[in-house]
């Protein structure tokens, strides 16, 4: 039977190192149930609040499914203490057998960066309209993005595709969730909704962090 923790319980309240201890293994047990085949399991609190964290998980049954599909699975395996809050934020990392040393790179970006948009070009000379219809989406929104160019390597495009299952560019990601291209942003802009995935990701403040910066993976 799996071990409950109640929502409140945070690692400011864990007067025992023990206790704390024994959460995050009980984390590392539920992934390690629903991956039993695999190299790595990790997790990690980021911040110390005990509410924040990044995992880790290395298993051959992640070959040949996109990132949404890997990190579904790792949501699914991690479902109860998501559902009851006492996870407010998780990052994820998943390692396949034959990940290549650029999908590697890419994966990184997504999994570090609040937002991240693939595009053609920088923000300062964009290549293509719909690289600039999705930043000035994401502009008017306020949301930090961070960019990446897709075009100084042609190895960039073809494995960000096989990792995100998503063929075209630009690719927005929000917290690691690919949200599309260019026409689906520029909808969610106009609807609002896409404030309100910024909101629900990054926190109410998210505004104040909105500085844009470049990324190279090549």
């Amino acid at each position: 039977m799996s071990r409950r923790y109640p929502a409140a319980t945070r690692v400011t309240e864990f007067s025992n190192p023990t206790r704390y201890a024994e959460f995050v293994e009980h984390l590392e047990t539920l992934l390690g149930h629903a991956f039993p085949d695999a190299t790595e399991v990790s997790v990690v609190d980021r911040t110390g609040t005990g509410d924040h964290f990044q995992v880790v998980v290395a298993s051959r049954g992640f070959d040949g499914l996109s990132l949404v599909e890997r990190h579904r699975l790792v949501y699914d395996a991690l479902a109860e203490p998501l559902a009851d809050g006492t996870i407010h934020e998780l990052r994820i990392k998943t390692k396949g057998s034959q990940m290549s040393e650029m999908r590697e790179k890419l994966q990184q970006v997504i999994a570090d960066e609040p937002v991240v948009l693939f595009m053609k070009g920088t923000p300062q000379r964009a290549m293509c309209g719909n690289s600039t219809r999705a930043l000035e989406a994401l502009r008017r929104a306020g949301a930090p993005v961070t960019t990446v160019d897709i075009l100084p390597d042609a190895q960039i495009r073809p494995e960000l595709s096989a990792l995100s299952g998503w063929p075209t560019i630009p690719q927005i990601f929000i917290r690691g969730e690919l949200i599309g291209g260019a026409d689906i942003t520029e909808e969610l802009a106009e609807s609002g909704e896409l404030e309100e995935k910024l909101e629900s990701a990054l926190g109410a403040g998210y505004r104040s962090g909105r500085a844009e910066k470049t990324v190279a993976v090549a």
